[in-house]
């Protein structure tokens, strides 16, 4: 469920000029929930590659979620100026 998220932050987040560049990756957990979050400055957009397989990954993810966690879960993305990030919160219980 992380791997996406991390291969986005990645993939998307360390282009063109590196200066400031981070990403942050963040897992918590206790018997009850799962929190991941994964944030990344935004790197330069590559409207080719974006067009070609833009939100695949993010989409199967959700998918994914629906199936194993139905109502268990709650994916937030935000999407700002110069950063993205999302994040992850699952109910074990």
């Amino acid at each position: 469920m992380f791997l996406p998220l991390v291969e986005n932050a990645f993939t998307h987040g360390v282009k063109g000029n590196k200066d400031g560049a981070f990403i942050h990756i963040l897992l918590s957990f206790n018997q009850d929930e799962v929190f991941f979050k994964v944030g990344n400055k935004k790197g330069e957009v590559d409207k080719i590659l974006h067009q070609k397989n833009g939100g695949v990954g993010l989409e199967n993810l959700q998918k994914r979620l629906e199936l194993i966690y139905p109502d268990k879960h709650q994916l937030k993305i935000i999407d700002s100026t110069d950063e993205y990030s999302t994040m992850l919160k699952i109910n074990l219980s």
